[in-house]
């Protein structure tokens, strides 16, 4: 999750003012100013008071390039109409399973967009991609990795091609980068477990969609949500049909049992899909939903909201929240601070979306 402490009032700064290592970042409220890479990590390191996003708008600094014309959009379900078949899948997930993943997945101290570990982790989400299909005899997904033009961190993609609407693509996803000297196992890998669960059961299943699934996990994020950024408006120039973009945030820190529930973002996000999301809740899940704000551009659903698409994005807390993670973005977010049980209810959402939205 990105998120700014303290950022003091600025106006919008011209591109004339970059200075060399200076990237542009627009925080809520639409002021936009210079910072290089030591002052965003300065950013993370101010974790006190009230969290603001910010997005790096370096590349698209044109409102043309940001903002893309509103899609037409499809009509989602009114209430959940696929409960054969989510519950024939949805006692496989498993708790173990996602903790397993995520043990591997923060073997490395963390994963940054620069560096090698943050290279080396996202080959190894692909690599756990194609092992699943490997042990299911699975045939039908294809693991690529989105090469981003100025760092050497990829975004990992795992597809899979629908069989009757194959230009329709609905995305499942969470970022998978760290901040600097983090494992980053609830920030974010407990949201990257929860849809290579989702994925794992799907194959275990054989199930094949009518529309392409992708699951996306995110590089650059936490420096203001680059890779999203790169890959919706690669999406949006090619005209690529992404019907739905179901992301999800910090999943798997309870917080106390007052916090125990599905946080549904409401700013970035298509408020129909959202409200959909709270009825898969209620109707496939043990734990319910709350409604919460994150702040403009907070995680890599605003990627996608900014250039039309219908997008969602869940977590544990906003960053107003009583429940947030207080180990988040330190070396301290490990595997054994978590709940997999908690972090399940997420998994069940995710399948139930996916299965809902794909055959609605």
């Amino acid at each position: 999750m990105v998120r700014l402490s303290v950022v003091a009032a600025a106006a919008a700064v011209s591109c004339a003012s970059a200075f060399e290592g200076q990237r542009l970042f627009e925080f809520e409220g639409g002021v936009r100013k210079w910072l290089t890479e030591p002052e965003i990590e300065a950013i993370h390191e101010k974790r006190g008071g009230v969290g603001l996003g910010f997005m790096d708008v370096t590349d698209f600094q044109e409102p043309h390039k940001l903002k893309s014309n509103q899609r037409e959009r499809l009509a989602f379900p009114s209430e959940p109409r696929q409960q054969e078949l989510v519950n024939s899948m949805i006692g496989d997930l498993s708790a173990a399973e996602m903790e397993k993943f995520l043990t591997g997945f923060t073997q490395w101290d963390n994963r940054y967009y620069t560096t090698t570990e943050g290279v080396d982790s996202m080959y190894w989400m692909g690599e756990q991609m194609n092992a699943f299909a490997a042990d299911y005899g699975y045939e039908g997904l294809n693991v690529t990795y989105f090469n981003h033009a100025s760092f050497p961190q990829p975004s990992p993609i795992g597809r899979i091609i629908g069989s009757d609407f194959p230009e329709e693509i609905i995305i499942i996803s969470a970022h998978a980068d760290t901040v600097r000297n983090s494992p980053g196992a609830d920030d974010d890998g407990s949201g990257c477990s929860n849809f290579m669960e989702v994925l794992r059961v799907l194959m275990a299943s054989g199930y094949q969609p009518k529309r392409t699934l992708e699951f996306i996990g995110w590089a650059a994020e936490e420096v203001g949500l680059r890779g999203a950024n790169e890959i919706a408006q690669n999406y949006a120039d090619n005209d690529i049909n992404v019907i739905a973009v179901y992301h999800n945030e910090m999943s798997g820190y309870e917080g106390g049992a007052a916090n125990r529930h599905i946080v549904l973002l409401q700013d970035f996000v298509d408020n129909d899909l959202q409200d959909f999301n709270e009825q898969l809740i209620n109707e496939y899940c043990d734990i319910p939903a709350k409604k919460s704000i994150c702040g403009y551009g907070c995680s890599d659903h605003a990627a996608w909201t900014q250039r039309g698409y219908s997008a969602t994005c869940t977590a544990e807390a906003g960053p107003y929240d009583a429940g947030l993670n207080p180990d988040y973005h330190t070396a301290r977010d490990t595997v054994d601070k978590l709940d997999f049980t908690y972090s399940l209810e997420f998994a069940k959402l995710a399948l139930s979306f996916v299965l809902e939205v794909d055959n609605m």
